[in-house]
């Protein structure tokens, strides 16, 4: 081999090897004694000034879940080679794609899309296999644990998603992953990790209340007490969104929003007792109640002042009450202990940054 060759394939083993030894916060020494090595020849290495034998480049190589190609700077050849597999795999039938998938899987223990398109296969396999049994009628339906548990392709895809969450995934693929994972653990009967899973994810957004929908077993109490949770958390990140995004738009549009909106309130809430969510409505209707007195529509102003109002006093006689349950329906499961004195602003406050003439007629009423 020409000495510049040579020279080219020392400085790339070592900086390969020092930026996935980074990676995973090692020091020299914890690599040397993964290895059986001195840590001298990991710095030596790292330095370019020698490379590892021939016969330690498959260790090292599965040590980091990566490939030789890789620690010798074979990049070029790498892709096009990955490229031919997922183009293969993605035009074979799903059996001969998982198979072709899981040597490569072993061929590029750390390469995501892989691993990601294996995922997919795996899982479209389940669904024409019917893999994943449940048991009962069909409204108490639940998982057949033990047969879940006896199933090669149930266990062999959990395992695989494990695998995946200690890759750098995009936020959208580890949320696909932490999915399939909680499903499948519930699956097979193990709520404990499929809780832990779902716990891993942000609150933010509703994320996490999202995949805890899918931690429990089907028709358990706390599967419908998560799932409320869900679906209270998107209604008010909806509520949220739509006031935040309807403030530079036309009126006409955003009145036709926000009555969407609230309408959307009602139908989950048709009673219209609804605890916290009756704060929400007051907030949706004193914006509705500002851009129809600015359309010209003085008696639609009026009126969603006045069911702004009512949902206030909904709240008001719902906090002497102490404990509130949302009553039947979608959250019927859920019990909040104390309703708080007030949830962001008061009735009074909006009231007041309404324009004048709409306060001035409306007073008569709240008055009375």
């Amino acid at each position: 081999m020409p000495k510049a060759m040579v020279t080219i394939m020392k400085l790339k083993i070592g900086e390969k090897i020092r930026a996935l030894r980074e990676q995973q916060n090692m020091t020299q020494e914890q690599l040397a004694a993964a290895m059986s090595i001195t840590s001298q020849a990991i710095s030596r290495w790292e330095r370019g000034e020698g490379y590892p034998d021939i016969e330690l480049l498959p260790s090292i190589a599965n040590f980091f879940h990566t490939s030789v190609d890789f620690l010798l700077g074979f990049d070029y050849e790498r892709e096009e080679r990955l490229n031919r597999i997922l183009s293969d795999a993605a035009n074979s039938d799903t059996s001969n794609a998982i198979s072709l998938l899981k040597n490569a899987a072993e061929e590029f223990p750390s390469e995501p899309r892989i691993l990601l398109l294996l995922m997919r296969k795996m899982a479209e396999y389940q669904s024409q296999t019917d893999a994943i049994k449940l048991t009962g009628d069909g409204e108490t339906l639940e998982y057949d644990c033990t047969a879940n548990q006896n199933t090669a392709l149930i266990t062999d895809s959990i395992h695989l998603l494990k695998r995946l969450l200690h890759l750098d995934l995009s936020p959208d693929d580890r949320a696909e992953v932490l999915l399939r994972l909680i499903t499948l653990c519930a699956a097979i009967g193990d709520t404990e990790s499929a809780v832990n899973y779902a716990m891993q994810e942000s609150p933010s957004g509703g994320s996490r209340e999202f995949l805890m929908t899918f931690a429990y077993p089907l028709s358990s109490k706390n599967n419908r007490i998560v799932t409320a949770n869900a679906a209270l958390g998107f209604l008010r990140m909806c509520k949220l969104t739509v006031m935040q995004s309807l403030r530079t738009q036309e009126h006409t549009y955003a009145l036709s929003v926000l009555n969407a909106a609230i309408a959307f309130y009602h139908s989950i809430f048709p009673e219209g007792i609804c605890g916290p969510e009756n704060c929400d409505l007051m907030h949706l209707y004193m914006r509705c109640a500002n851009l129809y007195e600015k359309s010209g529509q003085p008696a639609k102003a009026e009126e969603c002042v006045r069911e702004a109002y009512q949902n206030a006093q909904i709240y008001k006689d719902l906090k002497q009450t102490g404990a509130f349950s949302y009553p039947k329906g979608i959250a019927e499961d859920i019990v909040i202990p104390r309703l708080p004195e007030a949830i962001n602003v008061t009735f009074e406050e909006l009231f007041a940054k309404l324009p004048i003439e709409l306060q001035t007629r409306c007073r008569v009423y709240l008055e009375r």
